[in-house]
C-alpha cells in the first residue's frame, strides 16, 4: 500500500485492546476497531478520519446525557422542596379553617370550654348558632360532632380537584391548559395539605369515644347510641360530600372546556416555569405567616387562651401532613390503603392521649375515678 496509516492493529490483524482503553464503551471499542481494520484493508484513510468524527460525536452526546440527568435531578430537587412548601403552607391554611369552622357550627356553646367563653370578634354570632357539639356539653350533647361540618367540607374540594376521570384536569374551575394544571405541587398542596389538615378522623374518633364514656359529662351519663350514629353519619356525610364534588366537578368541568372530553397525556407531564410557578407559593407563605402573627397577638396581646391552641396547632399541622404524605408511599403495597390507615392510626393514639390528659385536668370526677 502506498499511505501507510498508523493503526491499534498488530501485523497478524489483531486488534490491541490496550490501545483502545481511553474510550469509555466495549461498543465504541468495537466500532472503532472494525473501521479501523476495513480502512487499512483499503487503504481509505478518509474512513478512518469519519470514524474519528464518529467518536467525537459520541463523546459529545455522552456529555448532553450527563448534562440531561443532572438538570433531571435538579428539577426533581426542585420539585420536591416545592411540594413540601405547598403541603406545610396549605396545612397551615387547611388547620385554621377546621378549628374556626368547629367554633362557629357548634364549639362555642360548649359550657365546659377552658378559660370561659371566647370574647373575640366570631362569639357574638357563633355562640348562638350550636348545631354540632363535642358531646361534652348539658344541652347540646349529641351525633353532629364538632368536626363534621370540616369534615363535608374537606371531602367536597377533594371530590373537586380529584375528578371523575384520570385524565381530566386537577382544578375544574380552570381551562384544560391553564399552567397550573400541570402544577403537581399544588395539586398535591390542596388535597394532601389543605383537605388533609382540613378533615379529621382522630378528633372525630376521640369525641365519639368520649360520649360513649359519659365521665366528660355527667349530667347526660354515657351517650352510646349517639355516638354510634356519629359514626355513621360521620361516614355518609363525607362519602355523600366527595361524591357530590365529583359531579359539581365533572358540571363545572362541562362548562368550562365544552369541547374537550379527554386530554390523556396533553397536559399531564408538561412542566412549565413561568411567575405562576413560584408567586403563588409566596401569597401562601404571606397568608400562613399572617395567621400564625394574629393568632400569636391573640393569644399574647388579647390575652385570649384559644388562640394559644391554635397557633401551636398551626406550627405543628405541616409536620403531620408531611409524615402523612410519606406514608402515601405504602398505599399501593396491599389491597388497602396502609399508608393513610398508619398515619390515621397513629394520629388515634396522639388525638385520645391528649383528650384524656385534658379530660383528667378539666373534670374532677376523672380524678376521683384515678
Amino acid at each position: 500500500m502506498d499511505n501507510d496509516v498508523a493503526s491499534p492493529t498488530s501485523i497478524d490483524g489483531d486488534v490491541d485492546e490496550d490501545d483502545y482503553a481511553p474510550f469509555s464503551s466495549s461498543t465504541e471499542v468495537a466500532a472503532i476497531a472494525a473501521v479501523d481494520l476495513a480502512d487499512i484493508d483499503s487503504g481509505n484513510v478518509a474512513a478512518v478520519d469519519a470514524s474519528r468524527d464518529a467518536l467525537h460525536l459520541a463523546d459529545e452526546s455522552e456529555v448532553d446525557g450527563t448534562n440531561a440527568k443532572s438538570n433531571e435531578r435538579t428539577m426533581l430537587r426542585e420539585q420536591t422542596w416545592l411540594n413540601i412548601m405547598y403541603l406545610s403552607l396549605f396545612s397551615i391554611i387547611g388547620s385554621s379553617l377546621r378549628v374556626f369552622m368547629g367554633r362557629i357550627f357548634g364549639a362555642d356553646c360548649d359550657l365546659n370550654v377552658e378559660g370561659g367563653q371566647i370574647n373575640d370578634f366570631l362569639w357574638p354570632s357563633s355562640h348562638t348558632i350550636c348545631i354540632t357539639a363535642s358531646g361534652k356539653t348539658e344541652q347540646y350533647g349529641g351525633a353532629l360532632f364538632i368536626d363534621l361540618p370540616a369534615n363535608m367540607l374537606g371531602s367536597f374540594i377533594m371530590g373537586c380537584n380529584v375528578g371523575r376521570l384520570a385524565d381530566w384536569p386537577a382544578i375544574p374551575f380552570l381551562a384544560y391548559n391553564h399552567p397550573l394544571q400541570s402544577d403537581k405541587g399544588l395539586h398535591m398542596g390542596i388535597t394532601t395539605g389543605f383537605c388533609g389538615s382540613l378533615t379529621t378522623l382522630s378528633s372525630w374518633n376521640s369525641q365519639m369515644v368520649m360520649m360513649m364514656n359519659g365521665n366528660a359529662n355527667p349530667y347526660l351519663g354515657s351517650q352510646v347510641i349517639a355516638a354510634l350514629f356519629g359514626y355513621i353519619l360521620g361516614l355518609q356525610t363525607s362519602l355523600v360530600s366527595f361524591r357530590a364534588g365529583r359531579a359539581f366537578a365533572a358540571f363545572v368541568h362541562a362548562k368550562r372546556n365544552p369541547d374537550h372530553d379527554s386530554y390523556g397525556n396533553e397536559i399531564r407531564w408538561r412542566h412549565y416555569h413561568n411567575h405562576l410557578y413560584w408567586i403563588i407559593p409566596v401569597i401562601l407563605l404571606i397568608v400562613s405567616g399572617t395567621l400564625i402573627a394574629v393568632y400569636v397577638a391573640g393569644d399574647m396581646y388579647w390575652d385570649i387562651l384559644y388562640y394559644r391552641q391554635v397557633w401551636i396547632a398551626c406550627i405543628l399541622a405541616p409536620f403531620g401532613t408531611l409524615l402523612r404524605w410519606k406514608l402515601s408511599a405504602w398505599n399501593g403495597t396491599l389491597s388497602f390503603p396502609l399508608g393513610t390507615f398508619l398515619s390515621n392510626f397513629m394520629a388515634s393514639i396522639v388525638s385520645a392521649a391528649i383528650t384524656a390528659l385534658d379530660a383528667y385536668q378539666r373534670f374532677p370526677l376523672l380524678q376521683k375515678n384515678v
